[in-house]
């Protein structure tokens, strides 16, 4: 206990606050962009065109643009967290410019080609969900050119795998189920298009939690180096519990998915679900906190002899 303690206290004396802020709000823009194209995928899979109902279709059309809102501010707190991180350097602008760097540059441009995809999907620009998946996808490709090209994608896909799963039950909770209750949709609607909505989600939730799963094996071994490092340094310990509170966000997505969902249709009040997605969202800002805090841990040094 005394040499765990004694881990924990070094490597948190080498943190700042401020650093750990800036990874959370890099996370939270993560999942807002992220969680915005899933759920637009969502929609697109969930409506049944010409067949909705004029109630319906408004939903689809309010869901669309609270989305792209979303994706907005998410893309707004990468470039502000891309800024920032680089600002402490320099005192001005120009110094910011000299000092960044290329992949520092290539990040804020693809931030900036997001932020302005969003707004023109908010407003209904033909084509600008397209722009916003390619900027999100050269987003994660923006290590590509590195000197280690095939492992550079690996950290990015990590956290857009997981920012796909949580960030589009995010926009469910804030958007999707909100939206619902307050349309005038008959209550066999409301509960059928929820139904459907969860349905759908189930393969986004799989997909993304598949990537975020392998690429966090390759990213942690790629760190760890060795085994025992998992209980013998602070970087090894802050993984094991990152990985305890995943495990926890698996249970509730699983028991959403295989208990709430498949009686949506027959249960007028989905309240319950709400509550399940809310303790998952939860679960998850603590992961988010958790990463922040691993992230700026030395990675665990090979054994001398």
């Amino acid at each position: 206990m005394d040499h765990f303690l004694l881990l924990v206290n070094t490597s948190l004396a080498s943190i700042s606050w401020t650093q750990i802020a800036l990874r959370y709000m890099e996370y939270i823009g993560y999942f807002l962009v992220y969680g915005a194209l899933g759920f637009r995928w969502l929609v697109a899979r969930t409506r049944r065109g010409p067949s909705a109902s004029d109630g319906e279709a408004a939903f689809f059309e309010n869901a669309l643009r609270s989305a792209a809102r979303l994706g907005m501010a998410g893309a707004l707190l990468l470039g502000i967290e891309l800024f920032l991180t680089g600002h402490h350097k320099v005192t001005t602008t120009s110094g910011f410019f000299a000092i960044a760097g290329p992949k520092l540059l290539i990040q804020l441009a693809f931030a900036g080609l997001a932020l302005l995809a969003f707004a023109a999907a908010f407003a209904r620009f033909p084509g600008a969900w397209i722009l916003a998946s390619l900027a999100a996808i050269g987003f994660v490709f923006r290590n590509a050119a590195s000197k280690n090209k095939w492992t550079a994608p690996v950290n990015p896909l990590h956290e857009a795998g997981g920012a796909i799963w949580l960030g589009t039950l995010l926009l469910i909770v804030l958007v999707g189920v909100p939206l619902i209750w307050r349309s005038q949709l008959p209550a066999i609607e409301e509960r059928g298009l929820l139904a459907r909505l969860i349905k759908r989600f189930s393969v986004i939730a799989l997909s993304g939690a598949a990537l975020m799963g392998v690429t966090g094996v390759i990213t942690s071994w790629t760190h760890l180096k060795f085994f025992a490092a998992l209980w013998t340094t602070s970087y090894g310990i802050t993984l094991c519990l990152k990985l305890l509170v995943v495990f926890a966000v698996v249970i509730l997505g699983a028991w959403n998915w295989r208990r709430i969902g498949p009686v949506l249709e027959a249960q007028p009040d989905s309240t319950s679900l709400r509550r399940l997605s809310i303790a998952e969202l939860v679960f998850g800002a603590v992961v988010l906190l958790i990463t922040a805090v691993l992230v700026l841990l030395p990675s665990p040094s090979l054994p001398k002899g």
